[in-house]
């Protein structure tokens, strides 16, 4: 029963996520490089590109550098820096967010992973986007399951991820599902 109110209150707005709302199919990819600088500070660099208009257009993509620096075996601290590109009237718009990330690790056996990230951020939003700055929230829970086919090692992940903007309160709600997998 424990476990079960765990699961719940870990994904409390997932119960009201519809998939395929807007009938869009897309695809969206990640790519992330870690540079270890010392054992418990690493440096991370990603991209990412989304692809909507049934996976037809791209319609966004991000770069953001952070460093990962681990504090004990539970939890590390993440300032980064992220700049966005939308595509808005056949231009890009780029927003950039300094922000702050603190990963507090739940679980970790040899069956699964689980972990919960928050992020607190500022935007710095352009005059075509309404030119208001806003702090912003995010909050997401990933379970990993490590899976192990013919020596290549990988982890399949489910989570769940809100959204808070200031002005306009939980904009977002994102259930996800995946694979990491590491080149060596």
């Amino acid at each position: 029963m424990k476990k079960g109110l765990l699961l719940f209150f870990l994904f409390p707005l997932t119960l009201f996520a519809k998939v395929g709302q807007d009938g869009d199919f897309q695809i969206w990819n990640e790519n992330v490089v870690n540079l270890k600088l010392d054992p418990k500070v690493t440096f991370a660099i990603s991209n990412e590109y989304r692809w909507g208009d049934n996976a037809s257009k791209i319609y966004y993509k991000h770069l953001q550098g952070k460093l990962l620096c681990k504090v004990s075996p539970r939890l590390s601290l993440h300032p980064g820096y992220l700049m966005m590109w939308f595509r808005a009237s056949n231009k890009w718009v780029i927003v950039y967010e300094p922000l702050f990330e603190f990963t507090v690790q739940l679980l970790k056996n040899q069956y699964v992973e689980v972990k919960n990230r928050n992020r607190v951020g500022y935007n710095v939003i352009p005059g075509v986007f309404g030119g208001k700055n806003a702090w912003s929230y995010r909050n997401r829970t990933h379970f990993h399951i490590p899976v192990t086919i013919h020596g290549y090692q990988f982890k399949l992940f489910v989570g769940d991820e809100i959204f808070f903007l200031q002005g306009r309160g939980f904009s977002q709600n994102r259930v996800m599902g995946g694979g990491d997998a590491s080149a060596k």
